[in-house]
């Protein structure tokens, strides 16, 4: 090969690694983790560790400390960017998909295709809903807001979301769940916590107080007593009950996960409900106490 090929060939090359927007070496995804019959909180993180080669395309590996198990996906990813558009790898069709279209327009769509847990072929239709921008760190971003449609043998069904330039799905990365005959009663995302790279630096949306917050609730069951303490509804919207055996005067204190009071109130026979329209939805403990003694706790889910 001549000097000028050989350069040409080596520009190329160089291009073809360096050039992408998307998952730039080192860049980190947390998303919170949160599990079907449990108060536990972890994290799901993404890490882009290298540049490598599949199938002749220049892509790079992303490697995973959790990951969301119905998803079906393996705990390493191989992606690219190209024209505005991010492709992965699927090692059940060995070859790379479209995943997310950046400079998509309202109306415009794009599909993927994936097998469910019995190996059967379904499609995931993303459809763009309106386009908006997004600052963040003084960078201006274009936002996607989609709906993803589910479509399979049983029943087609829809979800929507939002795709941020240089970060993805806000919800998950693989935003969508292939089992078709399955619920899922294991571990699931619960929302992207924060993302770092070198260029955009640390962008955290505030759904935890830490990206890496992992926290135990088996401590909080451990101190319940044997007072019967009824909360109802719940999950619950607007406003919870809460009654006691023995007594009708107590204090009733609402924590979130971070052990942060919500909110407390003493209430008595007349008035044993707690107003929850304000309090944003998720996982909580309500704490009764009487006396300044701590009768029990309940877990509380707000809709």
């Amino acid at each position: 090969m001549n000097r000028t090929l050989l350069t040409i060939f080596l520009i190329i090359t160089t291009c073809s690694f360096y050039a992408q927007d998307f998952a730039p070496i080192g860049a980190e995804w947390y998303y919170g983790e949160g599990y079907a019959f449990s108060g536990d909180k972890n994290y799901i993180k993404f890490t882009v560790v290298k540049d490598t080669v599949i199938n002749g395309r220049s892509c790079r590996k992303i490697t995973k400390r959790h990951k969301v198990e119905c998803n079906l996906r393996d705990f390493t990813e191989y992606m690219y960017s190209s024209n505005d558009s991010v492709f992965y790898y699927d090692t059940t069709f060995n070859n790379f998909q479209t995943l997310y279209v950046f400079d998509a327009q309202p109306s415009d769509s794009w599909v993927l295709e994936y097998t469910d847990e019995d190996d059967e072929l379904d499609s995931l239709i993303t459809t763009v809903d309106s386009v908006s921008n997004i600052q963040i760190n003084g960078q201006s971003l274009r936002r996607l807001h989609v709906t993803y449609e589910k479509i399979d043998e049983n029943r087609n069904r829809t979800h929507s979301s939002t795709i941020i330039e240089k970060i993805g799905d806000v919800k998950y990365m693989f935003n969508w769940n292939p089992m078709s005959h399955i619920i899922c009663d294991m571990n699931s995302s619960e929302g992207l916590r924060c993302y770092e790279d070198g260029d955009l630096g640390l962008y955290s949306t505030g759904l935890a107080d830490s990206c890496d917050l992992v926290y135990d609730w088996s401590g909080i069951d451990e101190v319940n007593s044997s007072i019967q303490i009824d909360v109802f509804p719940n999950p619950a919207e607007t406003y919870v009950s809460i009654s006691i055996s023995d007594f009708n005067e107590f204090n009733i204190s609402l924590f979130d996960l971070n052990g942060r009071l919500i909110k407390s109130k003493n209430v008595d026979g007349s008035d044993q409900k707690l107003k929850l329209s304000s309090i944003h939805k998720g996982v909580y403990f309500i704490q009764i106490k009487r006396d300044n003694q701590v009768l029990g706790y309940q877990k509380l889910v707000k809709q």
